[in-house]
């Protein structure tokens, strides 16, 4: 599957859980984005590395690129996983598949 591919299903599924979550999310051209009390949480698509790239009103920058045999974003920094990196921030639960 192409990276375009792969990015894009991650993205409709990100948004389409936290909209289940109540979270009001903008989500267009690869770009995703909602606001928490905090601030406002940004991803982009850096096609050019292939990574997701987001921007956390608490924590800052952070870069994930996907991982083929875990089959999923890891931080590129410290290999923690997109979706365990979102349940500590916004303390909610994502069901894996």
């Amino acid at each position: 599957m192409s990276f375009q591919k792969k990015v894009q299903n991650y993205l409709d599924e990100l948004a389409s859980t936290l909209e289940a979550l109540d979270f009001d999310v903008d989500y267009a051209d690869l770009t995703l984005s909602f606001a928490v009390e905090e601030g406002l949480y940004l991803f982009k698509v850096h096609q050019l590395t292939e990574e997701i790239w987001l921007s956390s009103p608490q924590s800052g920058g952070h870069r994930f690129s996907y991982d083929s045999e875990k089959k999923c974003w890891v931080n590129i920094r410290n290999g923690l996983e997109l979706e365990d990196f979102l349940t500590k921030e916004l303390h909610i639960s994502f069901l894996k598949t």
